[in-house]
């Protein structure tokens, strides 16, 4: 190669070695210019994505306020029904505690009477036999009063009879007698009638029980 084609080539690769130095910072303007949208682009998904939890986070509060304050009135309603019923049951049993010998008093009224009426018959006028006869008949009707009444409100007899077993339960030994008639342990005859309500003592009976035929001398 000539020299003068030598010079012509070396100004043409300093020619296009310009013209590259020249376009590179154009190219990374342009590559700075495509990060930036990116990143704005990616800043505004990430703000629209932030706004939507937040607004369905907030609806959420809204409504579990909405539910709290739902449940908040019925607990209320639930405790003043709870408080007025225990008002009410209280009342009803010091009502009953207070009148529950209201009914068995009124039956016992009629007895009463029957014995004020007894009460009132003069023993010094007449004769004897017919005083006698008023008084057992107004014995008789006060007595069948009386039975009327515990039947109505289950009060039973405890009568125990010669011969019985005696039971703790119900039965309460005042003394114990030798006898030939009844055997160790039995019941010999009843001093004082016992009674149960509803199946529950209220009194035993007395009784005198046997121990046994009496020892030889």
């Amino acid at each position: 190669m000539s020299k003068k084609n030598k010079q012509e080539s070396a100004k043409q690769d300093a020619s296009v070695d310009e013209q590259a130095a020249e376009a590179e910072p154009e190219q990374e303007q342009l590559e700075n210019n495509v990060d930036d949208i990116g990143d704005e682009t990616e800043v505004s998904l990430k703000t629209d994505e932030e706004e939507l939890d937040f607004d369905e986070l907030a609806d959420r509060v809204a409504e579990l306020e909405q539910q709290n304050v739902q449940l908040g009135d019925r607990f209320m309603r639930a405790k003043a029904e709870a408080d007025n019923t225990r008002r009410i049951s209280a009342k009803e049993v010091e009502k009953a505690r207070k009148f529950a010998l209201e009914g068995f008093a009124k039956e016992l009224l009629q007895v009463k009477d029957s014995l004020d009426q007894a009460a009132e018959v003069n023993l010094e006028e007449g004769s004897n036999e017919q005083l006698v006869k008023q008084m057992n008949e107004g014995l008789v009707l006060t007595t069948k009063q009386l039975a009327t009444i515990f039947e109505k409100f289950h009060i039973e007899e405890i009568n125990p009879e010669q011969g019985d077993s005696v039971d703790p339960e119900l039965h309460q030994a005042m003394t114990m007698q030798p006898s030939n008639e009844v055997d160790a342990n039995k019941i010999i005859t009843a001093i004082q009638k016992g009674y149960q309500l509803n199946a529950r003592l209220l009194r035993p009976a007395m009784v005198v029980v046997s121990n046994g035929p009496p020892k030889a001398k």
